[in-house]
Parts: C-alpha cells; structure tokens; sequence
C-alpha cells in the first residue's frame, strides 16, 4: 500500500511506504521529495554547447539524490544559453556539491559549463555552483564524464 500525501506546499511531498516488522505491527517510512528549480549556464566559449543527455545529482547534509536527467521542451545546452528545470528529488538537505556529466551519447556531445544556480523557493534559498574551465566529454584529449562542483 503506499499513500501520497501532498503538503499544502507545493514544494514538498510525503510518500509513505508501509514495513512489516516480525511480529505484524507495521510502520511508515517517510521519504520527503522536495521541489527545487536548477538554472544551467553552458558557457559562451565556441563549442561550448552538448547534444548529450545531462543528469544531477545533489549532495547535501542529509544524503545525496538520484540521478536526475535534465529534460524539457528546449534545446538544451546550447552555446551561451541558460537553462532551467524543475526536479522533485529527495529532501538532501543543504546542498553543498553537486556531480553533473552526461552520457557523451552523440558526436557533438563535448560541453563547456559555466555554472549551475540551485533554488529552492519554500525557503527562499539558492547556491551556485561555478564550473571548472574544462569541458565534459569528446573534445581533444578529455574523457571526463562529469564535474564534482563544491559550493
């Protein structure tokens, strides 16, 4: 049986799985998802932008998210373009790095990232990420997938 319950937030969800101990009594795990808002800055340098599919991952005081691909309508990741996406991913706390790469999928998939702005609108928060001065993937020499990015 699992139950969603949705906060009068908009920002946050209870999803509640019930557990069996030994004896029959049954418990409630509670996993708190929280809204975030992710702006992604791909840098203007030429051939900065990827084809490639990007994920996310968030690491904060209370645990780290899954993997969450970055996907909507757009274009994404083009050359001096800034991005945004909502993603639900588990309560991590404050965030103090993130990992962001991606699947070097397609011919043109290198990907020179500027920054990434985390915001999280219940509480008014945000922190940003600012990226090295390498790109991610097919491009001269690199092989690097991702950037571990601390706050």
């Amino acid at each position: 049986m699992n139950l969603l319950l949705d906060l009068s937030s908009s920002a946050t969800k209870h999803y509640q799985m019930p557990q069996v101990l030994p004896n029959h009594h049954a418990f409630y795990i509670v996993i708190v998802e929280v809204t975030w808002y992710a702006w992604i800055y791909t840098s203007d340098v030429r051939g900065a932008g990827t084809d490639a599919n990007v994920y996310l991952v968030v690491y904060g005081n209370k645990g780290k998210s899954d993997e969450v691909w970055l996907d909507n309508e757009s274009n994404n990741f083009e050359t001096g373009q800034t991005d945004n996406f909502k993603i639900e991913i588990t309560d991590v706390g404050r965030p103090y790095k993130i990992r962001i790469g991606h699947d070097n999928k397609n011919p043109a998939s290198a990907w020179h990232l500027n920054k990434v702005c985390l915001v999280f609108w219940f509480v008014s928060r945000s922190y940003i990420f600012r990226q090295h001065t390498k790109y991610i993937g097919r491009k001269l020499n690199s092989i690097q997938l991702c950037f571990i990015i601390f706050l």
